[in-house]
């Protein structure tokens, strides 16, 4: 027979492997990989800052003429 108990156990472990475990594991995966992302891309900052300097400065021309509609 079903008892409460064993109602909230069975919820407690449908919401520990549907929902906590996975996102555990997602983020020490995505913090892997951005660690990599990291160190492989480090050589290249000087040039990704002044790309995104660039970026920035013809968004906000563009924006200010009204090409770019917000």
């Amino acid at each position: 027979m079903a008892t409460p108990i064993d109602g909230a156990r069975l919820g407690i472990a449908f919401g520990l492997g549907a929902v906590v475990i996975p996102s555990l594991f997602f983020a020490f995966v995505i913090a892997y990989f951005s660690e990599q992302v990291k160190q492989h891309l480090n050589q290249w900052s000087k040039q990704l800052e002044r790309i995104s300097g660039f970026m920035l400065i013809f968004l906000g021309s563009f924006t200010s003429l009204g090409w770019i509609q917000v």
